[in-house]
């Protein structure tokens, strides 16, 4: 621009500064007008899609509900699913995942354990346990026993045997009553399954009751709406010759045949002669040696040297005391 006046020379820079400014504002008006059709398009295609996605997912679920229609109902329209019922036996066999492995596996075996008796009045009274195990899983088997068989046999205090099956599905088989039967049949006459006995003391019970009349426990069932042949055996836990003069309850020795029902008392109690009255599990009493008074060992296995008397403590056996006055309780050391 030499040559030419400032003044020219300020309005050729004007001129090329609006036209520098006007070329950047249609280029942004291209930009977005071009944006705009692309979103445009995307949102149509998109639009598309989804209604197409839509009626394919309502033709498929026409289709299953016409599939559904076609299968043959199997219960009431408005029938609803029983829920399992957990019973006392199912849970020992198959135990919570937060119980006790040792206990769980204690239990599991109880559940798998008959107690059996009359045996030693029967044909096979003259075997010993491992003939006898033997010779009763050939009946079993001879019965109709398929799967399983017994794992072992042991003698009861009572001179019952206990039979200990390997299975629970032995376990279950055995328990009919039908099978029970045959089996009896099978070995003598005399020969029976007995109850487990499940052992609960009721406290505070009225002394208005007989626990050895039959017709007085069988009250106490129907008043606890329980079978009239689930307790069998009752006592009182103390003496009747040391009761006091006037008192009028005494606790109170009960023996189920039923789990389910000793469970029930221990939760809820019994209603004895209209008194409610607290149950719990009557606990085994500890070993007590008869030679040192002391506990958890047998006089056989003693290691105190001298003997001590259970009525005086002085060191001499219990049975050449003289002492003519009640045992008083001392605690040992």
């Amino acid at each position: 621009m030499a040559g030419l006046q400032k003044p020219v020379i300020n309005a050729i820079r004007s001129v090329a500064f609006l036209l520098d400014e006007l070329e950047e504002t249609q280029i942004n008006l291209t930009v977005k007008e071009a944006f705009d059709s692309q979103i445009t398009e995307f949102t149509s295609d998109m639009k598309l899609l989804v209604e197409d996605a839509k009626e394919k997912i309502d033709a498929h679920i026409k289709a299953s509900e016409e599939r559904l229609a076609k299968v043959p109902q199997t219960h009431m329209p408005n029938s609803q699913p029983t829920p399992p019922v957990n019973t006392y036996a199912s849970i020992l066999v198959n135990p919570p995942a937060h119980a006790n492995p040792r206990v769980a596996a204690r239990e599991g075996i109880k559940a798998r354990q008959f107690a059996f008796g009359g045996i030693k009045n029967s044909k096979l009274s003259h075997l010993d346990t491992v003939q006898l195990k033997t010779e009763l899983n050939k009946i079993l088997t001879d019965i109709g026993l398929t799967t399983g068989k017994i794992r072992s046999i042991t003698k009861s205090r009572n001179g019952d045997n206990i039979l200990e099956m390997d299975s629970d599905e032995a376990a279950i088989w055995i328990s009919g009553e039908d099978n029970k039967r045959r089996f009896c049949d099978s070995i003598g006459a005399n020969t029976e399954f007995r109850h487990r006995i499940y052992n609960v003391i009721a406290f505070n019970v009225p002394l208005t009751i007989n626990p050895d009349q039959a017709e007085h426990r069988a009250e106490i069932c129907e008043a606890n709406n329980i079978e009239p042949t689930t307790i069998i055996a009752a006592k009182w836990a103390k003496p009747i010759d040391r009761r006091s003069a006037n008192q009028r309850t005494a606790h109170m020795y009960l023996s189920f045949v039923n789990a389910d029902a000793a469970n029930r008392a221990i939760v809820n109690g019994l209603s004895i002669c209209n008194r409610r009255c607290h149950t719990e599990k009557t606990k085994r009493e500890p070993i007590r040696c008869l030679k040192c008074q002391g506990w958890n060992h047998m006089a056989k296995d003693c290691p105190e040297e001298k003997d001590r008397c259970g009525n005086c403590a002085e060191n001499h056996r219990t049975s050449s005391c003289l002492t003519s006055a009640r045992p008083i309780p001392r605690q040992l050391e």
